[in-house]
C-alpha cells in the first residue's frame, strides 16, 4: 500500500509530516485531507474573521502529487461587509 505525506500551511505556519499514511489510493489520500480541512473550519474561532489552510499531498520520493486550499472568510453585514 503507498504511502502519503501531508504537509500543512495554516497561515505563516508550516508543519511537514514525517510519518506519513498508507492509503490503497491518491483518491483515499484525498478524501483524508478533505475530511481534516472540514474539520478545521467546524473547529475554527467564532472570532476569527479569516484564516487559510493548504494541503498538501506528497507521495514516498516527496513529489507533489495534490494541493488543496480552504478559505475560511467571514462577513459581517451588520459591521459594514468584510473584517
Amino acid at each position: 500500500m503507498p504511502r502519503f505525506y501531508f504537509d500543512v500551511q495554516d497561515g505563516e505556519n508550516l508543519s511537514r509530516d514525517d510519518k506519513g499514511l498508507d492509503f490503497p489510493s491518491l483518491e483515499r489520500a484525498q478524501h483524508q485531507a478533505a475530511h481534516a480541512l472540514g474539520e478545521w473550519v467546524r473547529f475554527a474561532s467564532p472570532s476569527s474573521t479569516g484564516r487559510q489552510m493548504t494541503v498538501e499531498i506528497r507521495d514516498e520520493a516527496r513529489k507533489l502529487l495534490l494541493r488543496m486550499t480552504l478559505k475560511y472568510e467571514v462577513e459581517d453585514h451588520q459591521l459594514g461587509g468584510l473584517h
